[in-house]
């Protein structure tokens, strides 16, 4: 039998998680990622493929190692600056960040800059 293991207070601070889903008894079912929720994936150099741009849920059972793997690949450098803060430094890590997904150049697929057009008055 695997792993049966709950959702543990703190690990929302202490892994940059935030709880999205919780069944009628207030236990945890799943967790996003708010690395991806505020800064989306990092470009993996001599990737043949874009980074998504979704947003990573980790559902029941829930594991340390799980959350730490995923973050160090996709996250590499916003991980580790992230590990070198204080547990009250991580609880303020994102705050005054917008959520990517929010952010008017996420839905572009180019890389280029945006022109905006005023119409012309007839």
């Amino acid at each position: 039998k695997g792993l049966q293991t709950p959702f543990q207070r703190g690990h929302d601070v202490q892994y940059g998680l935030e709880v999205t889903e919780r069944d009628s008894a207030g236990r945890v079912l799943a967790v996003s990622c708010r690395f991806c929720l505020k800064f989306c994936r990092e470009a993996k150099p001599g990737a043949k493929r874009k980074r998504t741009a979704n947003v990573y849920v980790f559902r029941y059972p829930f594991s340390t190692n799980v959350y730490k793997k995923y973050h160090y690949n996709a996250h590499p450098e916003t991980w580790s600056r992230f590990l070198r803060c204080s547990f009250e430094e991580k609880a303020a890590f994102f705050d005054g960040q917008v959520n990517y997904a929010s952010i008017l150049m996420v839905h572009f697929d180019g890389d280029g800059a945006l022109t905006l057009v005023q119409p012309r008055r007839c």
